[in-house]
């Protein structure tokens, strides 16, 4: 490949086997000659070459491919079919800790993917110091990462890929950008500006757009004309964005972002419940650590007493409230979780009062 063309893709295609039933998949590895499955293609036949110094845009509605793309682009998904070649060191922050070895130490699992990004034994010697310091996890860094939060088990890993020196790097920006965190992007908390970056359901307030942002001297070659997409000249989705846009920033909903989250961070500790160990995060994108692993409880609970929640994990509810919520809405939240939290508090109460004594034993 010649030294001037950075990415060159042929015919590449990433294609997924979809099973009606769980147990078609079964049946699929021992009857191997039959097929029990539909094949799905989220990208097919791509062509695509980025010469050194170009800026290229991928612009799609949700479900189109781009996160797919960008993630074989950047080594962390490997295609079905075509060739891809990439001249350089990317690093992607598309899936924070792909590769982390959750029985490593922190400390372990940053000399591990360190590596894994290309760094030589002597560079990694050299700065693990700063990227365990920019992590700022403390002690932690000396345990398994299958103890960490996933606000720490994140921290490590942006940590990694920000102290790589990349030739290319991309942020995947689609749940934190347009204002989420406070800010309009979250890298803009963390001093480091990428080279692009890839934004989505925010910027359209739940119409369907996507589109990527390049940052920097990249930016100048990046003009109407160099780019061709499917939805790049949908003009009611990008009416619809330049709306949304212009009201976030009418509203002061950046502002009120960093407000609202700091207050709902301090209701929900305010709770003193037992089951909370921790609220972490930025503006309207927090996480709740519990002490147990009853996520699930405590979403379904909240759905009994009227209130929608996610469990980001087993031991972590991920809040992500509108821009626009105000005091009245944040007094409702907190008084609906806390009922939900009593009520996993009670039932846990209730399971223990009933264990026998072998058990306690």
């Amino acid at each position: 490949m010649s030294s001037e063309i950075a990415i060159k893709a042929q015919g590449l295609g990433k294609s997924y086997l979809i099973y009606a039933k769980p147990q078609d998949r079964l049946k699929q590895m021992i009857l191997r000659w039959r097929k029990y499955y539909q094949e799905y293609w989220a990208v097919q036949n791509v062509d695509l070459t980025i010469r050194r110094g170009e800026a290229v845009g991928i612009i799609g509605r949700n479900g189109s491919g781009k996160s797919t793309l960008l993630q074989m682009i950047a080594g962390t998904l490997q295609p079905n079919s075509g060739g891809l070649s990439v001249e350089g060191r990317v690093a992607p922050l598309l899936e924070l800790g792909a590769g982390f070895n959750p029985e490593f130490t922190g400390r372990e699992n940053v000399r591990l993917a360190a590596a894994i990004l290309g760094l030589t034994a002597s560079e990694i010697h050299e700065r693990q110091d700063a990227i365990i310091d920019f992590a700022g996890i403390g002690d932690f860094v000396d345990q398994p990462v299958k103890t960490y939060s996933s606000g720490m088990f994140a921290r490590l890993a942006f940590a990694v890929a920000a102290h790589v020196d990349a030739d290319i790097l991309i942020i995947d920006e689609i749940q934190t950008g347009a204002g989420r965190t406070g800010e309009w992007f979250a890298f803009q908390h963390t001093g480091v500006t990428p080279d692009a970056i890839t934004v989505a359901k925010g910027i359209g307030g739940g119409f369907p757009i996507g589109a990527l942002i390049t940052y920097g001297e990249a930016s100048e070659l990046f003009y109407p004309g160099t780019h061709g997409s499917t939805f790049g000249g949908n003009a009611l989705a990008t009416a619809v964005s330049v709306a949304v846009l212009e009201e976030i920033e009418r509203a002061g909903l950046l502002v009120n972002a960093t407000e609202r989250g700091g207050q709902l961070r301090a209701a929900i500790l305010g709770l003193e419940s037992t089951l909370v160990t921790e609220v972490r995060g930025r503006g309207l994108l927090i996480g709740i650590g519990l002490r147990h692993p009853v996520a699930g409880a405590v979403v379904a609970a909240a759905q009994q007493h009227g209130l929608i929640v996610n469990a980001a994990n087993e031991e972590t509810v991920r809040l992500a409230p509108a821009l626009t919520i105000g005091d009245v809405e944040v007094d409702e939240f907190i008084d609906l979780f806390g009922r939900a939290l009593r009520t996993v508090e009670d039932s846990l109460l209730l399971d223990e009062s009933h264990t026998t004594p072998e058990e306690h034993a």
